[in-house]
């Protein structure tokens, strides 16, 4: 089975709401400039950002094509981001 993950589901390509692949220097950057603990950034590499965080609205691809459509240049982002990672 070929799959994009590492150690972990983060690793790869952006998902619904995992970040994917990303600079390892942000976090100690969210932990030291941001205030946030380890059990915090874990939490938003893998429940707030992706899809998800990059839209602001959503981690539906339904919805994201509807509001690209509509003008919503953050859903549009996302959609874009998604498609030049794949």
């Amino acid at each position: 089975i070929d799959t994009t993950m590492g150690m972990t589901p983060a690793e790869g390509l952006v998902m619904g709401t995992r970040s994917g692949d990303i600079d390892p220097g942000i976090l100690v950057y969210l932990m030291e400039q941001g205030g946030y603990s380890a059990t915090e950034v874990d939490s938003i590499l893998n429940k707030q950002s992706g899809i998800l965080g990059l839209s602001r609205a959503s981690n539906d691809f339904r919805a994201l094509s509807a509001a690209a459509a509509d003008g919503n240049a953050d859903a549009k982002l996302a959609f874009d981001v998604f498609v030049e990672r794949v």
